[in-house]
């Protein structure tokens, strides 16, 4: 049996199976801290009008990160998964700095596991409810400055230029006033600091600049899963005539001219196509979504479903990182 197949059972099993349960239990816990709970989101997106989040009613989530070849379109894969629920100008923000995100439903899951290309490798970790966020992802320490846009319309353009120390990937998981449980997704540019005032290893973790304009804050229930991944615009193929074939038809015309003066042969008619790979922008997406694995280059995506089993946990499985 192939990774991928394997992935791809382990991925349905993730998704299907957690729909099926309708009578999973949730845990109330009680927090001192719980009013001075805030979401790092700090622009108002259509998702918060599902309350204010909170984590008082613990909820679990699991991530699983897929590696796969650099050099393939995963386009297959995301025409399963709903762009369109993710609001607009948040959606935008991501795309800018080569980031993708998407809902996929329980029924888009087959689809979207088929789709998947050879995977390299595949790590996953769970995560529970907590006031701090966790790094879900962190790059090595960076050797070359990576710039990060923070355009917000109709603001004027800004950018920010991230320095030595290493990229992350946030996340926070917990449950809205009304009961909902949320996802925060947010970008962080950690770089240790020298605080004389003493502080908490939570809080140290959050030295640098934690990108608040790039906040993603997303519902999910146990039939959705939130994919995040490289913003990679591959160029539109016609798969019926490659490049070689069309100059071997332009060969084959030119014999015909030469034998048959008489008649003046059709040349036939086709599309070339365009089989160079793009180029990985720069950015964010590249920083956070590629890397190396067995040698060679990959990239990744991060598959994040819900798992409400607060009782069913042991302390290894506590806000594991998948890097």
């Amino acid at each position: 049996m192939s990774n991928r197949t394997r992935t791809a059972r382990r991925l349905l099993t993730t998704l299907l199976a957690v729909a099926l349960c309708t009578c999973l239990l949730s845990c109330e816990t009680t927090s001192p801290n719980a009013n001075k709970a805030k979401p790092i989101v700090t622009n108002p997106t259509p998702a918060q009008a599902m309350g204010d989040p909170t984590v008082d009613k613990e909820v679990g989530a699991m991530i699983n990160r897929l590696d796969m070849p650099l050099d393939v379109s995963l386009d297959d894969c995301w025409a399963q998964v709903d762009e369109l629920e993710v609001p607009k100008l948040m959606h935008g923000l991501w795309q800018a700095n080569g980031l993708r995100i998407g809902v996929l439903h329980a029924e888009n899951a087959e689809a979207f596991a088929k789709a998947l290309p050879p995977i390299y490798g595949e790590s996953q970790a769970k995560l529970y409810s907590s006031h701090y966020p966790t790094a879900a992802r962190s790059t090595p320490r960076l050797l070359e400055p990576v710039m990060v846009d923070l355009t917000v319309p109709p603001k004027s353009p800004t950018e920010y230029k991230a320095i030595d120390g290493r990229l992350q990937l946030l996340i926070r998981i917990g449950r809205s006033e009304t009961g909902l449980a949320f996802v925060e997704l947010t970008p962080h540019h950690y770089k240790q600091k020298t605080d004389l005032i003493p502080r908490s290893p939570l809080e140290k973790q959050l030295d640098g600049r934690v990108f608040r304009e790039l906040s993603a804050l997303l519902p999910i229930t146990t039939d959705t899963a939130i994919i995040i991944g490289l913003n990679r615009p591959w160029p539109e193929q016609d798969t019926s005539v490659t490049a070689e074939a069309a100059e071997d038809a332009e060969k084959n015309t030119a014999v015909s001219e030469t034998e048959s003066e008489s008649s003046e042969p059709e040349k036939p008619e086709f599309k070339v196509v365009d089989k160079r790979i793009p180029p990985v922008p720069e950015g964010l997406g590249k920083s956070l979504m590629t890397g190396i694995r067995a040698g060679q280059p990959t990239q990744m995506l991060m598959v994040i479903s819900l798992i409400e089993d607060p009782f069913d946990r042991t302390p290894e499985d506590v806000n594991i990182p998948v890097n």
